[in-house]
């Protein structure tokens, strides 16, 4: 199916890699911020930092205007859950030299591993409590979270009754009640609203998707919702990272490959967003 640049365009927008919020009181706190995120299946991009990566962390020095969310690697989940020290080493090569001058928001620990067979990793004191020990001491404003797969949710419709599955209920609790302790809560999560709508194109409205009407689709008891992102995160402040920065050649043929703000051969605009 081919669609216009408009639509495409809000195909684009309504993927996004939202962080959930909330402070102390039990209140929303959004700074209404907007952010990109930097992926790295392709082979003619800028080098990525989903992890911590020296070269673009040292571009990055000086301009504390821009916000950084690092993550560990999946595959560094294990060595690094199992010893102290090597949390202390990860975090003095990777994210010490660069307190400084560079502005690191957030690290978060694991992609989308929860809930799965490596999602236990996130947790354990050795891992996630220790870096939130390390920033406390040194009194750091640097939010430790994770991001956790849609698939966390058994049942999202009507949104009413949404519930998360068994597994990810005692995988992911506990983590929510280490990073509560924070002074702020962080949960990444990525609200992909076009490729659910492209899952089932027969039951899903397309301008429902991709933010195009302003009436009412969905009526669920008295709540009432024009578009996908509504359900998932209804009359909230968020913040959030638009996927993506760049076109990424070796993501699977179709639309995601076409997701990116830039064309990363000539570095050329592809979707204008302000």
């Amino acid at each position: 199916m081919l669609y216009s640049p408009k639509k495409l365009f809000f195909l684009f927008l309504s993927s996004i890699v939202l962080f959930v919020n909330y402070n102390h009181s039990g209140s929303v706190f959004a700074a209404n911020s907007i952010g990109l995120n930097y992926g790295l299946l392709g082979d003619n991009l800028p080098s990525p930092i989903f992890d911590p990566n020296t070269e673009v962390l040292n571009a990055l020095r000086g301009h504390c205007v821009i916000a950084v969310t690092v993550g560990v690697k999946d595959q560094d989940l294990n060595a690094l859950a199992a010893s102290e020290e090597a949390v202390k080493g990860w975090f003095t090569t990777n994210i010490e030299p660069y307190l400084a001058n560079v502005k690191i928001a957030a690290v978060t620990v694991g992609n989308e591993v929860i809930p799965g067979p490596i999602g236990p990793q996130v947790l354990p004191v050795m891992l996630m409590q220790s870096l939130t020990n390390l920033v406390k001491s040194r009194n750091l404003p640097i939010l430790i979270s994770t991001v956790v797969a849609m698939s966390t949710l058994e049942k999202s419709y009507p949104p009413s009754a949404g519930m998360f599955t068994s597994q990810a209920r005692e995988q992911l609790v506990p983590v929510l009640k280490l990073l509560s302790k924070q002074v702020r809560l962080y949960l990444f999560t990525p609200i992909l609203t076009s490729l659910t709508r492209a899952s089932d194109p027969a039951n899903i409205r397309l301008d429902y998707a991709i933010f195009a009407t302003e009436h009412v689709v969905v009526q669920d008891g008295p709540l009432s919702y024009s578009n996908m992102f509504d359900v998932f995160v209804p009359n909230k402040g968020i913040e959030g990272f638009l996927f993506a920065t760049f076109n990424e050649n070796q993501k699977p043929p179709g639309t995601e490959q076409n997701f990116g703000l830039y064309n990363p051969s000539d570095m050329k605009l592809i979707y204008k967003l302000f």
